[in-house]
């Protein structure tokens, strides 16, 4: 994937160009009612890009008024991923997982600059953060799938799934806002935390079917201003019916 930022026909942002490439390998050893699903995923990316920042902006943004800046990233990192799963019985599976994931900044995120709609008094309310790093996120999942066929009646099939989850996430960005003029992305020190559990089933009976799905999360996520693209939190609880 790659995308490039340009300016030569004008605009708020700095040019800048990032990559994002990515490989993966997974195998499964199966012993009795034992599966071990082991895998690597290697992410890399690159960040480049260049401009300055205007001599009246506001102060308190990560680079200086009037100052121009770089902006030269190579990183990757090597992401595994194990699921231990047990079949018990015909009609019931279990298992655990753990992964490990990362989120290159954007160039967006990275290089962004502008001034909001009817600022007229501030030079520019958007301003790049060179300094900005990826995401990494550690989590496990449990997981209970159930199988009933002919469950009622010969012919229908019952599924139902259970699991509980959580989510570790280091250097976790958002939109930051030092003061009223100031708005740029920014990496929270330390670990924020998402947590919950999801509850899904579906019955069919072939001239009918019927589904229900629940999730409850819990967000343990820092502070983000919802504006320049700034994402809010998921509801802590969500439900679908489905029938036909």
């Amino acid at each position: 994937f790659q995308n490039e930022v340009s300016t030569a026909l004008g605009g708020a942002n700095a040019d800048g160009e990032a990559s994002i490439g990515g490989a993966f390998t997974q195998a499964t050893f199966s012993y009795g009612i034992f599966d071990l699903i082991a895998g690597l995923r290697f992410d890399q990316y690159t960040l480049e890009g260049k401009g300055s920042v205007p001599a009246k902006a506001p102060v308190g943004a990560p680079v200086p008024p009037g100052t121009a800046f770089e902006v030269d990233q190579d990183e990757g990192r090597v992401n595994p991923k194990v699921t231990l799963a047990a079949k018990p019985l015909n009609w019931l599976q279990v298992y655990a997982t753990h992964s490990e994931s990362m989120r290159a900044p954007t160039t967006m995120e990275t290089i962004a600059g502008g001034s909001h709609p009817g600022a007229n008094s501030v030079a520019s309310s958007f301003f790049p953060n060179p300094f900005l790093g990826p995401e990494v996120k550690k989590g496990a999942e449990f997981r209970t799938n159930l199988r009933f066929d002919n469950a009622f009646k010969r012919g229908d099939s019952l599924r139902i799934r259970a699991a509980y989850f959580n989510m570790n996430v280091d250097g976790y960005i958002v939109t930051c806002q030092p003061n009223a003029s100031v708005t740029f992305f920014c990496n929270v020190p330390g670990t924020s935390r998402v947590d919950g559990v999801e509850v899904e089933s579906m019955y069919d009976a072939g001239s009918m079917f019927a589904g229900f799905s629940y999730t409850y999360t819990h967000s343990d996520l820092p502070n983000t201003f919802a504006s320049f693209g700034g994402h809010t939190f998921v509801p802590e609880h969500l439900a679908t019916l489905t029938l036909g």
